[in-house]
């Protein structure tokens, strides 16, 4: 009983991948979808995968910040100082146990005008 043969790396599915990765497809569904296993993707295709979640990451990021400095969504500001510089700003919370308003007044001295 020989088995399944190997899979062999295709560019065409790592092509197939990375478009449906753009569009926020799951890695399982994925995998049904260019008929391999989860296990076979994350095997032959974990660079491709690897890839385009830096890429996705950075994508949020950067809308992130766009709406904290240029929308001055104070949701979005509040959250990027927070997780950006937590030994400044989320620590406070909890040991002073700011207000609302106060956090906002704090946050909006530090925007540019």
């Amino acid at each position: 009983m020989a088995g399944r043969p190997a899979h062999v790396y295709s560019e065409i599915i790592a092509a197939r991948i990375e478009s449906l990765l753009k569009f926020g497809i799951t890695q399982p569904r994925i995998a049904i979808h260019v008929g391999l296993s989860d296990k076979t993707v994350r095997k032959y295709y974990a660079e491709v995968l690897e890839a385009s979640y830096e890429c996705q990451t950075e994508a949020v990021e950067a809308s992130l910040f766009y709406q904290a400095t240029v929308m001055n969504i104070p949701s979005s500001t509040i959250f990027y100082l927070k997780t950006r510089m937590p030994h400044k700003y989320a620590e406070k919370i909890v040991e002073n146990q700011l207000t609302k308003e106060d956090l906002f007044a704090a946050l909006a001295q530090k925007l540019p005008d």
